[in-house]
Parts: C-alpha cells; sequence; structure tokens
C-alpha cells in the first residue's frame, strides 16, 4: 500500500516535470524574438540569448528530475526498511509467545503448592510481570498486523444501543476498582459497520492512556451521540495539562511516546494510541485529537459512518 502510494506520487511528479520542461521549451522557441530583444536591453548577445536561457531552464529540470529520482530511491529504502522491522518484530514476538506461557502455567502450578508467604509473593509478582509481558507481545503482534493491513475479522452492523448495555456497565466496573469515576453518557441510536470487538478494544485502549498519562486525576467521561450521517464518540479525561501542540501530531505513531510520559517513567511501548487509529480507520472512521472544553485534560474524538440497516 504505502510502496504504490510513493510509486504514484513520482510517476506523477515526473509527468508534471516533464509536462513543465516541454512548456518551458516551446515557450522559449516561440518567444525567441522577445527574449533576444530583452537580452539586448541587457547587454547580452541578442540572437543567442533565448538559447542561454533555453540551457539554464532545461538543467533546471534535469536536476528536479534527478532530485524526485533520489528522493524515491530514499522513500523505496525507507519502506523496505519498515517491512523487514515489521517482519522482525513479528518473528520476534511469535517466538516470545511460547515461553511466556510456559512461564505463566508454571507459575500458577507452583502458586498451587503449599509455599511460604515470601515464595507466594515472589511467584505472584512473576506472574504479574509475564503477564504484563504478554500483553505487551500481543500489542505488538496486533501492531504489526494493522501496519500490513492484514484483515482479521468480518464486519457486521454494531448496534450501539445494545452495544452499549452490554459494554460499558463492565468497563464502569473495571475503571471503579482502579479509583476512577466514569461517565457514560450513550445517547446513539444508529448502527455502524465494524466488529465489537474492535470497538472495545478502541476505547478500552483510550481508558487505559487516560488512566496512565493522568494518575492524580479520577474523572472520565465517554460519549456517543448522533451527529448528521454519522457517529460521534468522545473520550475526556480531566487530566493535569493538554498534550503539548508540538507532540499532537505524533501521538499514532507507532511506539511514540509524549515527552511528558518518558518524564514520569510510564509503562508502555507506545502502542496503544496507534492500534486505536489503525482499528478506527479499518471501520472506516477518523480519530483526532480535540481541545476540551476545560483548561486541562485531554478530548478524543472519533467519528464512525451511519450504517443502514
Amino acid at each position: 500500500m504505502k510502496f504504490a502510494k510513493t510509486l504514484w506520487v513520482y510517476i506523477l511528479s515526473l509527468i508534471v516535470a516533464i509536462a513543465l520542461l516541454v512548456f518551458w521549451v516551446l515557450y522559449i522557441v516561440f518567444s525567441s524574438q522577445t527574449i533576444n530583444e530583452l537580452g539586448s536591453k541587457l547587454g547580452q548577445v541578442g540572437q543567442s540569448f533565448h538559447w542561454i536561457v533555453l540551457a539554464l531552464g532545461c538543467i533546471l529540470f534535469v536536476v528536479l528530475i534527478v532530485g524526485l529520482s533520489l528522493q524515491l530511491v530514499q522513500n523505496l529504502s525507507e519502506i523496505r526498511y519498515s517491512r523487514k522491522l515489521s517482519d522482525f518484530m513479528a518473528n520476534i514476538t511469535h517466538e516470545l509467545k511460547t515461553p511466556l506461557a510456559a512461564i505463566q502455567l508454571h507459575t500458577q502450578t507452583l502458586q498451587n503448592q503449599d509455599l511460604n508467604q515470601n515464595q507466594n509473593e515472589s511467584l505472584k509478582y512473576i506472574f504479574n510481570q509475564t503477564k504484563r509481558m504478554n500483553h505487551l507481545v500481543m500489542d505488538l503482534l496486533e501492531a504489526t498486523r494493522l501496519e500490513q493491513k492484514q484483515p482479521k475479522a468480518d464486519f457486521t452492523l454494531i448496534d450501539l444501543q445494545e452495544f452499549s448495555k452490554n459494554y460499558f456497565p463492565e468497563l464502569t466496573e473495571r475503571v471503579v476498582k482502579q479509583g476512577y469515576d466514569l461517565q457514560v453518557q450513550s445517547k446513539s441510536q444508529s448502527q455502524v459497520l465494524g466488529h465489537p470487538l474492535y470497538l472495545e478494544r478502541i476505547l478500552n485502549n483510550l481508558i487505559d492512556n487516560a488512566i496512565k498519562a493522568n494518575p492524580n486525576q479520577k474523572n472520565l467521561v465517554i460519549t456517543l451521540k448522533d451527529q448528521s450521517g454519522k457517529v460521534v464518540i468522545h473520550v475526556i479525561d480531566d487530566g493535569e495539562a493538554p498534550i503539548p501542540k508540538t507532540e499532537q501530531k505524533k501521538i499514532f505513531d507507532r511506539f511514540y511516546q509524549t515527552g511528558q510520559e518518558i518524564h514520569n517513567e510510564r509503562k508502555g511501548a507506545g502502542l496503544g494510541l496507534f492500534i486505536v487509529k489503525e482499528l478506527v480507520e479499518s471501520m472506516r472512521g477518523k480519530i483526532q485529537l480535540k481541545h476540551s472544553s476545560k483548561a486541562t485534560g485531554t478530548c478524543f474524538e472519533i467519528q464512525f459512518p451511519k450504517a443502514k440497516a
């Protein structure tokens, strides 16, 4: 997909450059008398000045075409490197799944034995860290699959009223256990085309991201509403400070973490928002960072086109 897009951009740019070169040559040929008269006024050799102008223009266009070709070579090299990196990540994460599953299984087996408190605490720590690593591996696999645009699920019509009844009570209970207050305002009566698990993953990742980014702020809001042919979803937190403008365009990049996250040493690999963006786009939607109505905090807005029954 990215390779084809890059190639088409190069071809179109090359066609435009060649067309401009042809136009330049024809213009100089048909306007040679005027150009020579101008050259005479400037003290140049009148009868040959248009050839000088023509040669300079042709050289500039040749340089432009060579520059476009070099840019194409560089872009294709970056695409090949990105593909190799994605393949490497996929292979590594597949190799990690088996030993992590084995460690979890044997840890659970040992936890059922009659052990002292220190041993149980150590096993609990090992199990939790292995579980966290397993989640990271699954995120890496999901990110690689999404980046390569590999289809995974058959889309169906999702009734948002039914989805809200089944999903939000469980989400609210989980968030409350973490010490946060979640308010859900679901007013949509529409359907969207997609997969329920994708929609759950999108909202889960946004909520988890808000919790990680704002450990001292406890209020979260999710709203769903219909709006002129589309369904709009807002996920809002009242965090300490909004994401800086210099980083807002990068937060959906794979492995990107804001400077604030790195400074606070929060856990994560920078995959949550990348996965959200890819899942939203796979459902023909779009996501963007909006200004919160408050001075602080973050608001993510998702738009899905309404689906007809």
